[in-house]
């Protein structure tokens, strides 16, 4: 590879020792937690669809890994649909299969969790368990969020919201100066007064709430609402049979 003056070589070994065999370790851990939550076995796989443009010439170090793992398997090359992709056929081929949905997990976003807790927390300290309460007399589940809404409260912030480090290459300097970024990062919304109690920042409560309805003015989106998942979770498809083996 030519950089500018400079040239720069990777040896194979050091490319399956410090990238492949790292990344496949996490596939394999990824592989078993999915196994695991099916209740399936690995020879229970009958077809292993591989697909994707990237690194094709790294194909074979994973299929010899993948012929292995699943020995009765039958592994396939898709080849590439320029008109198309796999992950949004995918994504609407989903309602048909309603039990590969964690309703509850995916029902309400970082966005809807944040809204909320901002527009009904009391303007005195709470605990957790009072702030879940509260929660479910406005018509919300916490309970499958508990852990989002526990992290909301210490402080974290979800991705996008305000630019981070990692977006400050693709901003000016005038907008990462923003009056608004700068305020909304200068305190926090919630201050931990006792273990698992918190008391409110109003003052940047209502900027955040402002905020919020100032980005969607333009667009459909709103955060009053959670997501609607509407299709009949009793609906089945025959291919979902247990009778055929499993694919991956």
């Amino acid at each position: 590879m030519q950089l500018g003056a400079q040239s720069w070589g990777v040896h194979r070994q050091e490319l399956v020792n410090q990238v492949l065999n790292p990344l496949l370790e996490q596939i394999n851990q990824r592989v078993n937690e999915l196994l695991s939550e099916r209740g399936l076995n690995q020879d229970a796989i009958a077809k292993i669809c591989w697909s994707g443009g990237t690194l094709p010439e790294l194909q074979p170090f994973f299929q010899h890994w993948l012929a292995q793992k699943f020995p009765q398997a039958q592994i396939l090359t898709l080849a590439p649909d320029p008109n198309t992709s796999l992950v949004a056929r995918g994504l609407a081929t989903l309602p048909q299969y309603p039990k590969l949905l964690n309703r509850l997990r995916h029902q309400y976003s970082d966005y809807f969790l944040l809204s909320e807790l901002v527009q009904s927390f009391p303007e005195r300290h709470v605990t957790l368990e009072q702030m879940l309460k509260i929660l479910e007399l406005r018509g919300i589940n916490p309970r499958a969020s508990l852990w989002r809404i526990f992290a909301i409260l210490e402080g974290y912030l979800p991705p996008g919201l305000i630019p981070d480090d990692a977006a400050a290459p693709w901003f000016t300097q005038q907008s990462q100066q923003n009056l608004e970024y700068q305020a909304l990062r200068a305190a926090a919304l919630f201050t931990q007064e006792q273990e698992q109690s918190y008391r409110p920042n109003p003052k940047q409560g209502k900027r955040l709430r402002q905020y919020l309805s100032l980005v969607t003015t333009k667009t459909q989106q709103n955060w009053a609402d959670p997501l609607t998942l509407p299709w009949d979770e009793n609906f089945s498809d025959s291919r979902e049979s247990s009778e055929h083996p499993s694919e991956l």
